[in-house]
């Protein structure tokens, strides 16, 4: 435990490393018009940009423990400080769409350790009474990071580009890590046991599914010997997970008694419904603000604040009632007004004044904090005391590929939308069609002109891409449904009175 008077840099500093590692999951979601047309990309392909970053640091997040004991805590938080950084300027400089999703990977390895590393320096700078604090503090610095993100991305790239989503990084990170390296102590390394085996497997698994999911469409799925090679990988690796699990070594990198408490099973499924649901919301709608209705980044990230406001509210008021009430219950009514904020987003039009914009997604965040609350707790509510601490990590994992699913799955719907919608569009072009000639003749031109011709094509176009973005959301409502039936078969327990942690 620090001095009083070392533990306010050592806060500012491990709190400046959380907000810089999440921000950077929603700092580029505005951005991502403004760089696919820089790096010659669609929204989808530009998509990976975001995953890439993500699944890397669910990959990584399981070796922050080995590490930190192997290295100590103030080495590798200062080594992930740096590649994080130099990672950050990197992707800023980067020309390609390649280059850029290698390494915004990179950067997701490097970072992966800064959130659960922050939370342990956290508690240990305060003595056992006072860590309520100490959380609450941290907390508020994970809740604010992704309010911040669209808003801070949309200005920067209005007023200067979007390659200073990252190079932001560089002063920022540079501040915490002269922080970190004059006040944090230093810590002893610890023998620690790696269960390397279990973690290729979970590395080969996740990264060829997330393959699978990001360029299927692209590739025309299993027509694509790509596809059907990675979705022999993808199979290979959970075999290969499940039966190393199985086997019990003597330190696995999961203990198999997690995945025989029914609750844990079923809130896992369900945080993977729900995160879906909320990064499909929040990677669909900046494009429907900027590409449907014109706005400017800027403005489609402040359009993004009243979901985090929203959620932080709803999540005070639960707070106050989770040790009270049924966790499920809150958990159903956090699902019902979270699906009816997605629902009401289907509905927006080309036009829209800023309540029908804001109402939906208000609801939305609503609902996201009276689900994540009660669910974690729930989660964890029937697993012995023993268990607790690496189911946090577990859950933690969990909910951060269902973030990188929700991506994937959303904008596939989104592209094969466009190409139905298209197909589905031109079956009414024709020129004997009387709607078509009078949309032309009010523009000064005729079926059979090239001026004509180039506006039906634009307009077609412009309404393929705002029907395939209304449609693709419908699918975020449905994930907030399926949390319904999981209400039906978790064990009605008393909460676990704890903080959870992750991101």
């Amino acid at each position: 435990m620090s001095s009083g008077r070392n533990r306010t840099p050592i806060i500012i500093a491990v709190m400046m490393a959380t907000i810089m590692e999440v921000l950077d999951m929603t700092i580029i979601n505005v951005s991502l018009p403004s760089m696919g047309g820089e790096l010659s990309s669609t929204a989808s392909q530009m998509s990976w940009a975001l995953t890439s970053y993500i699944v890397a640091s669910a990959i990584a997040m399981p070796l922050t423990g080995f590490f930190s004991d192997a290295l100590g805590r103030k080495f590798y938080l200062l080594l992930s400080m740096s590649s994080f950084i130099l990672a950050s300027v990197l992707c800023g400089l980067a020309t390609s769409l390649n280059a850029l999703v290698l390494l915004r990977l990179i950067q997701g390895l490097s970072g992966a350790a800064l959130v659960p590393m922050s939370q342990a320096v956290m508690v240990d700078l305060y003595p056992p009474q006072e860590r309520g604090k100490a959380m609450a503090i941290w907390a508020s610095g994970i809740m604010v990071a992704p309010i911040l993100g669209p808003v801070l991305g949309g200005w920067l790239t209005d007023n200067l580009s979007w390659r200073w989503a990252f190079f932001i990084n560089l002063p920022v990170g540079l501040i915490a890590l002269w922080l970190t390296g004059k006040y944090l102590p230093e810590t002893g390394r610890i023998a620690r046991k790696m269960d390397w085996p279990g973690f290729w497997a979970l590395f080969i698994t996740i990264a060829s599914l997330q393959y699978c999911l990001d360029r299927g469409n692209e590739e025309d799925w299993f027509d694509s010997v790509n596809i059907r090679w990675m979705t022999a990988v993808a199979g290979f690796g959970l075999l290969w997970l499940a039966l190393h699990i199985v086997r019990k070594p003597s330190q696995p990198i999961f203990s198999p008694q997690l995945f025989t408490d029914r609750n844990f099973v079923l809130s896992s499924l369900a945080i993977v419904a729900v995160s879906i649901a909320l990064f499909g919301s929040i990677t669909l709608q900046p494009l429907y603000f900027q590409q449907t209705l014109g706005h400017t980044t800027t403005l489609a990230g402040l359009y993004m604040i009243p979901r985090g406001i929203a959620s932080m509210l709803s999540m005070m008021v639960v707070s106050q009632l989770v040790g009270r009430s049924d966790p499920r219950i809150l958990i159903g009514f956090g699902a019902l007004v979270g699906g009816i904020g997605s629902w009401g987003m289907t509905l927006y039009p080309q036009q829209a004044t800023n309540l029908v914009l804001i109402w939906p997604t208000l609801l939305q965040g609503a609902g996201m904090g009276f689900i994540f609350i009660p669910l974690n707790s729930i989660a964890y509510s029937t697993l012995p005391p023993a268990l607790i601490t690496e189911a946090t990590g577990v859950f933690s994992l969990i909910r951060t590929i269902g973030n990188a699913l929700g991506i994937s799955i959303v904008m596939l719907f989104y592209t094969r939308g466009i190409q139905q919608n298209w197909h589905h569009l031109v079956e009414f072009i024709n020129p004997y069609n009387p709607n078509l000639q009078l949309y032309l003749s009010a523009s000064g031109f005729t079926p059979d002109s090239g001026e004509g011709l180039m506006l039906i094509a634009r307009e077609v176009g412009y309404q393929s891409q705002a029907l395939a973005l209304l449609e693709a959301i419908n699918f975020t409502t449905l994930s907030f449904i399926l949390v319904l039936p999981f209400l039906l078969v978790l064990d009605k327990r008393a909460p676990s009175p704890m903080v959870t942690g992750g991101h």
